[in-house]
């Protein structure tokens, strides 16, 4: 899973997706620091070391999570904005879904087809403060998703895209629309 914002939504969503629904996180999010502009291999090193200092967690996983809980840290990478290079970094390709919660409409639009062009099958949660606009744009990344796998089933397009408000993305809310089946 992919969790990209830039305020502490970002965070506590990264936090309820790995604590609640142990799925494993990457979280995009601007350096807090100008000296912070590691990036993802830095901060996955830095963990490894950590682990390796004090041995392999133990975490016990149930027959549908990814073995990530609260042992299992949230990776950070650190970016001024997700573009096509970040969204690489972070592993967009492989992930499952993405949470896009910048407070820009326009940053998280940009991200939304970046991913999708990277990944036509990620499950897409954006945070839209113009309403009308997260409706065409919901209708046009379902369209895109289509377009590059035509043979995906009705159930699976509904669920391809999921626009919300800013009113709708509560973190435990948020966070169970982005595991959703």
């Amino acid at each position: 899973m992919l969790v990209c914002g830039d305020d502490g939504l970002a965070r506590r969503l990264a936090a309820e997706l790995r604590d609640v629904y142990r799925q494993r996180v990457v979280l995009v999010v601007p350096a807090e620091r100008p000296e912070d502009t590691g990036t993802l291999a830095s901060t996955v090193s830095r963990a490894a070391a950590l682990i390796g200092r004090f041995g392999q967690p133990s975490v016990q996983a149930g027959p549908h999570d990814s073995g990530a809980g609260p042992s299992t840290p949230v990776l950070e990478l650190h970016a001024a904005r997700p573009d096509e290079d970040v969204l690489t970094e972070a592993g967009v390709e492989r992930a499952t879904a993405i949470a896009l919660l910048y407070e820009d409409d326009e940053t998280n639009l940009r991200a939304a087809l970046a991913a999708r062009r990277l990944n036509p099958s990620v499950r897409l949660v954006l945070r839209m403060y113009n309403r009308k606009l997260g409706q065409y744009m919901e209708e046009l990344l379902d369209q895109a998703a289509l377009v590059a796998e035509p043979a995906l089933d009705r159930a699976t397009l509904e669920a391809s895209t999921t626009v919300l408000s800013d009113a709708d993305t509560a973190a435990p809310a948020l966070a169970a629309t982005a595991v959703a089946d």
